[in-house]
């Protein structure tokens, strides 16, 4: 308990290291659950960073020659400068403000943070407890409702996931279980069965979700969470026995839950146009052709932060896309949305943003850097997660903590035993 308690507070260290650390856990600790929770810890790590700013305690200066800290940064000024073109400036700044953590945690963290190896493997710890506890929330809630109603699908898909998306949900998972398989070790028998009993928990609510960017995400996590098991930390018993684990495991979930390669049938009838019309594949699949259609009307800039969703939904419009309309629907793809935004220039730089961090995680040893980077990389094709808040602080947050280790750890910054 002491030695748990030193981690937080630090009585020999310094104290607004200290301060910094305890906030960051908070945020750690309430990312999976209501998004509004979050924003209460962001706000007091702002102002404290505000009070140490007027004291005279950070050097601005020295975060300006950190690669890593304009690639953090990137996605925030490519909107800010998508603004200059725009009809619509009142839904731009609007998405900037929802974007800001992407701005304001980078400038924050390394201008006057150092994080510790032992302290970023705590804070990985406390979101896999927070997301382990609002898995048996959602859980728990479900039975509730299964019993009320009599329904199967209370304890599935968007019913299960009770405090965001599923496909959100899923992803947050897909990290954890990323974590835990790097940090798997034969030799402390204990921690390793409380370890892989977890990573079969999330695995099985991942099932349950139903959502197929989830699914994807999972074999991700799990083929380069073993890859690295393997030609980093050569642990081959580990990998052996997870894989057999996680191959039962799977099989059990398929039979229990047959429906699952149902949705994957339904995506590849909408595909060979065997599909009805209004099929939620389908519907996909034409906004993915309205969204193309209105790129190649303004191939190089796009139509400007915040008219996005404007000029869309007048091809949708001209395209009878009823069901799209009255949604609301964006092109569920992050990588088409920046396209329709700012053009093939802005994609260019958004690319920066993802694959210059992940060359630095390859090249520094940051295994778990390199697996969210792809499972984000990932979840971009299917979804626009930096719309919302949910995603938006769950990439900034990680993807800032990750650039700041690296940064001050330049050599070799792998934080797994190997």
């Amino acid at each position: 308990m002491n030695k748990f308690i030193d981690l937080i507070w630090n009585k020999d260290g310094n104290r607004n290291e200290n301060i910094y650390f305890l906030l960051l856990s908070l945020i750690a600790l309430v990312l999976p659950f209501y998004r509004e929770l979050s924003s209460y810890p962001i706000a007091l790590l702002i102002l404290f960073w505000i009070v140490l700013l007027i004291k005279g305690g950070i050097n601005i200066k020295a975060i300006f020659s950190k690669p890593l800290f304009w690639t953090s940064i990137l996605i925030y000024l490519l909107y800010l400068a998508g603004l200059i073109h725009s009809s619509s400036l009142d839904y731009g700044i609007l998405q900037l403000e929802r974007k800001l953590t992407i701005l304001l945690l980078p400038i924050i963290l390394f201008s006057s943070y150092h994080i510790t190896k032992q302290r970023l493997l705590f804070l990985l710890q406390i979101f896999i407890g927070a997301c382990f506890v609002a898995s048996l929330v959602c859980i728990g809630n479900g039975y509730i409702n299964y019993l009320e109603s009599g329904l199967i699908s209370d304890l599935t898909y968007s019913r299960l996931s009770m405090f965001m998306h599923c496909t959100f949900f899923s992803i947050y998972l897909n990290f954890c279980i990323g974590i835990l398989i790097l940090q798997l070790n034969f030799e402390k028998t204990r921690s390793y069965l409380i370890q892989l009993g977890i990573l079969m928990f999330f695995v099985l609510v991942i099932a349950l979700l139903k959502s197929k960017s989830g699914y994807i995400g999972l074999v991700i996590s799990i083929v380069l969470g073993l890859g690295f098991k393997v030609f980093y930390q050569k642990r081959f018993k580990e990998v052996i026995i997870s894989i057999i684990a996680i191959v039962l495991l799977s099989t059990s979930i398929t039979l229990l839950v047959p429906d699952i390669g149902t949705r994957f049938q339904k995506m590849n009838k909408a595909l060979s146009s065997q599909a009805p019309r209004n099929s939620s594949t389908n519907v996909r699949l034409l906004i993915i052709d309205s969204a193309v259609e209105l790129i190649e009307q303004n191939l190089w800039l796009g139509v400007g932060t915040g008219d996005e969703m404007i000029e869309l939904n007048k091809v949708f419009k001209k395209n009878r896309l009823s069901r799209a309309l009255r949604k609301g629907m964006n092109t569920h793809s992050m990588y088409l949305q920046v396209l329709v935004g700012t053009g093939i220039f802005g994609l260019l730089i958004f690319s920066v943003s993802l694959f210059v961090p992940l060359f630095y995680s390859f090249k520094s040893y940051l295994d778990i850097y390199f697996i969210f980077l792809s499972l984000i990389s990932t979840a971009f094709l299917f979804e626009v997660i930096l719309n919302m808040q949910v995603g938006v602080v769950f990439y900034s947050f990680f993807n800032t903590i990750f650039a700041v280790y690296i940064s001050q750890n330049k050599h070799e910054s792998t934080i797994f035993t190997t």
